[in-house]
């Protein structure tokens, strides 16, 4: 199913992070952000939000990866 409000690259940052967590420069490459602060509010935090990414650390850490929840998101 699809997220209420879907944007562009949902689909793909799951997809990306779902067999290895992944960064915030590597989901970033996937989209036409130039910025962090874009990148996170645009696309990685409304995931978290929905429960359908989450982080390997709390707060910002420069060394923050993010994985797709498996038990909110199934591979086909």
């Amino acid at each position: 199913d699809r997220l209420p409000g879907y944007r562009p690259y949902d689909e793909a940052v799951l997809i990306l992070c779902y067999d290895a967590p992944k960064s915030r420069a590597e989901i970033q490459k996937l989209t036409s952000y130039q910025s962090p602060k874009g990148i996170i509010e645009n696309v990685i935090s409304p995931l978290q939000k929905a429960d359908l990414l989450t982080s390997t650390n709390s707060g910002r850490a420069s060394n923050q990866k993010y994985f797709t929840n498996k038990e909110k998101v199934k591979k086909l």
